[in-house]
């Protein structure tokens, strides 16, 4: 028997953003095997949400998201991809 996880097919793939530490701007790459709606949120180190960066359909493929921070302060972040109630969670800091 394979692993559980080879059912389900790799939905999203969020990869880190670069560069990581940034001041101000960062690169946030994902791809998505199918179009659908994606969530991307910004959560403060408490877990508190910052900002939604993105909230929309997306086409299928590969994408980057361009986050601006120059007016958040220096610190750890985390930002999280939801799709089809699947989630992905990754950190970023931002050094002023």
């Amino acid at each position: 028997n394979s692993g559980e996880n080879d059912i389900l097919p790799a939905q999203f793939v969020l990869k880190q953003n670069y560069p990581n530490p940034f001041n101000p701007v960062t690169k946030i790459g994902y791809s998505i095997d199918r179009t659908s709606n994606v969530s991307l949120r910004l959560y403060d180190v408490t877990g508190g949400l910052v900002e939604t960066l993105l909230s929309n359909r997306v086409q299928a493929g590969s994408h980057d998201y361009i986050l601006d921070a120059s007016h958040l302060s220096s610190g750890v972040y985390f930002y999280t991809m939801t799709l089809n109630d699947v989630s992905e969670t990754k950190k970023l800091i931002l050094m002023k």
